[in-house]
Order: structure tokens, then C-alpha cells, then sequence
């Protein structure tokens, strides 16, 4: 039968602090779906009923577990885009928790905004994910220290919400634009960003300089958090390192003490040394 809670992996349990860094499991599947997407291998997205049919299929084929439970059938739900795309959820959060928070800290961060009323393609399969996340108090906790590492951007606030203003996404604001993953607003963005400025100060000027400035700031801080990820399981491995190499010592001395980890010759030669001293 499927648990539907994860199993969670811990910095620390006194804390609830959950480490961030991926497992290598979770690497090979990343490296997996990046070459069954270049080869097409993945059809069109599931509808939310779909992926919600197909996770209480699951659930029924493999165990006796009650389909109308919530917390199961999301358990079982799987991911519709990125790069484990076609993983349920609960094998996310056990085996990439920080790109888990990155998401949902940034799904939150839309959902609080007017601009939440036109959403993405992804945005159902991501409101499922973040109801399932937000049942365990552990990625609660994770999401919000985050959001609350997050560099204040140096922009206005309000110079997100401008719209775009011209062009095929005129009526969507900046920010709506530029946290999509749409891949026809990715598409359009990288294309704003090659495109000459004939008008400086015009429309296309103000989009190109919002973009670059929130490009940048995504992009230290999303190397930071690796950094610290990093840093977190190496001191991780050390210490459970030092921990082994202590046991391994306090045991080896113990045979010493009980005489266990002599050969009968050095036995031999210690009852000589002894009775030559008398």
C-alpha cells in the first residue's frame, strides 16, 4: 500500500529542517525526462480531472486505499511539466525538496497577486502541488523561509504590475510575464531580450530593463540557494563521516581491551616478554 505521507529528509530533526540538496536518484530521472522531452516522447498536458483520475486509477491498482481521501490521491498525482515531469508528488518531496520549495515559494508569491486571475498552463497541476505540501507542517516551514530569504527587488512594486502594454501579450503585466513558464511566454520573452530598442524610454525600452533586472536577481539568488544546499550536505556527510570513523575506533579499542583482536603468535610472544621480565 503507497504511504501518503513522505518520508522526509532531515538537516536537522530537532528543528524540522529539511535538507534541500536532491538525492542522485533524483539527478538520473532529471537527466531521464530531459532526453525523453528532446526526443517528444511526452504527449500534450493532463486536465487537473485527468491527472486526478489517473492518481485515484493508481491508487485503487495498487493498494485498497480510499480513493475520496485527498491527501492519497495527491500523493499520487503526478507533475505535468519540469524537469520530473510525469513523477508523483510524493516522490518529489522525497527526493528534490529544494526545487519543491522554489517552486511553491514562487507560485505563492503569483497567488497573492491580482495577476493570479490568468493563469499559466501549469497553473493547476502547481495549486495541486501546493495544497499537498501544505499539509505537512516540515515544507510549510521551508516555503516560508524562502520567501523570506528573498532579496526585495529593487523595482518598485507596483512596476510589475504594469502591463506589457504591446504585442501579443499586451494585457498581461510584466511580472505575469516574466514568472510564467508557459513556454510560448518564455519563448516571447527570450526573443524581448535580443530585440534592438529603436525608442529609448518607450514600451519595449521599460520591458527589456524589468526583465534583465528580475533575470539577474532570479539568477543569484538561485545560485546562492545552491550554495547553501552544498554547503549543508557536505557538512552533512562530514559529520556522519566523523561519526563512523569514532564508532569504528571506540569498537576497535574494546577488542583490544578484551584481548579478542590478538593473533595466537603476538599471544605467544606476549607470554614470553612476561616471563623473561620475571
Amino acid at each position: 500500500m503507497p504511504p501518503r505521507k513522505p518520508t522526509f529528509r532531515f538537516h536537522n530533526k530537532l528543528t524540522g529542517d529539511l535538507m534541500l540538496a536532491c538525492t542522485e536518484r533524483a539527478r538520473q530521472v532529471a537527466e531521464i525526462v530531459k532526453r525523453q522531452k528532446s526526443s517528444g516522447i511526452f504527449g500534450k498536458q493532463l486536465s487537473k480531472e485527468e491527472v486526478e483520475r489517473e492518481a485515484k486509477k493508481r491508487l485503487l491498482q495498487t493498494s485498497k486505499g480510499d480513493p475520496e481521501d485527498k491527501e492519497w490521491v495527491l500523493s499520487l498525482s503526478c507533475l505535468q511539466f519540469g524537469k520530473y515531469r510525469g513523477k508523483p508528488f510524493i516522490w518529489l518531496v522525497e527526493n528534490d525538496v529544494g526545487w519543491a520549495v522554489m517552486l511553491m515559494a514562487d507560485h505563492e508569491a503569483v497567488r497573492e497577486k491580482p495577476c493570479s486571475t490568468s493563469p499559466d498552463a501549469q497553473w493547476d497541476n502547481k495549486e495541486a502541488l501546493y495544497r499537498y505540501v501544505n499539509m505537512f507542517p516540515e515544507m510549510r516551514k521551508a516555503i516560508k523561509a524562502r520567501r523570506d530569504k528573498r532579496p526585495q527587488p529593487k523595482l518598485s512594486t507596483t512596476e510589475g504590475d504594469i502591463l506589457v502594454g504591446f504585442g501579443p501579450y499586451s494585457n498581461l503585466s510584466r511580472q505575469a510575464l516574466f514568472l510564467s513558464t508557459e513556454k510560448e511566454h518564455e519563448s516571447y520573452v527570450k526573443g524581448m531580450l535580443r530585440h534592438p530598442v529603436t525608442y529609448p524610454g518607450g514600451k519595449l525600452d521599460m520591458l527589456k530593463k524589468y526583465l534583465i533586472k528580475m533575470q539577474a536577481e532570479q539568477t543569484a539568488e538561485d545560485e546562492a540557494m545552491i550554495r547553501v544546499a552544498e554547503k549543508v550536505e557536505k557538512s552533512y556527510i562530514m559529520e556522519r563521516a566523523s561519526m563512523d570513523s569514532q564508532g569504528a575506533v571506540q569498537s576497535q579499542c574494546q577488542k583490544w581491551e578484551a584481548g579478542d583482536d590478538l593473533e595466537p603468535a603476538d599471544v605467544v610472544v606476549s607470554t614470553r616478554a612476561h616471563q623473561n621480565s620475571q
